[in-house]
């Protein structure tokens, strides 16, 4: 694991003239990288190019709405056939009825699911969005890097254990808690 340094800034440009003092300062271009963090929600996009079809949470609206449906299939298949035998309509009202309960029916039990499902308690904070500039420091540089972030007047200074591959911090993770640590 290495010891990485990372500040974020609101812009490209920023992070540039924070990368070019940190060159002027001896670090190497193979120990800084400049890279986007996405804003939150639209962190989960994997390596291999899919995508998450549905939020974790949802999880259970399906059994309300499978729930509803039936429940509402019913009840609309009994209006249904009342109507037939009361005002003499064809079947097919009591099919069409039916049907539209079914439909009214997952819809509500869904709702009803989503409403009350319990909701994952908000973790820790998250990287917020922005241009991120992390170093790959030594216990020996550290407080140099972290000096120049500040004076570059870098937000949420952050220290972290990681993977650095080619000149990247390769195992960075935007949901992981950042450590943010007073005395750095």
């Amino acid at each position: 694991m290495s010891l990485i340094v990372a500040g974020r800034f609101d812009t490209y440009e920023q992070a540039q003239k924070t990368a070019q003092l940190l060159f002027e300062h001896g670090f190497a271009e193979e120990d800084v990288t400049i890279f986007f963090v996405n804003p939150p929600g639209q962190h989960d996009r994997p390596v291999d190019g899919t995508h998450q079809v549905a939020d974790p949470s949802s999880k259970s609206i399906y059994k309300g709405a499978g729930i509803g449906l039936m429940i509402g299939a019913t009840l609309g298949a009994s209006i249904g056939a009342m109507l037939c035998t009361v005002v003499s309509l064809p079947l097919l009202v009591t099919l069409i009825a039916a049907s539209v309960g079914a439909y009214l029916g997952s819809l509500m039990g869904a709702m009803a699911e989503a409403r009350t499902s319990k909701q994952e308690p908000a973790s820790a904070k998250i990287h917020e969005s922005g241009v991120l500039v992390a170093i790959h420091v030594t216990v020996n540089n550290q407080t140099e890097a972290t000096a120049v972030l500040r004076k570059a007047s870098a937000k949420d200074i952050e220290r972290a254990h990681g993977r650095w591959k080619h000149g990247h911090w390769s195992d960075f993770d935007p949901l992981k808690e950042p450590s943010l640590p007073k005395n750095l």
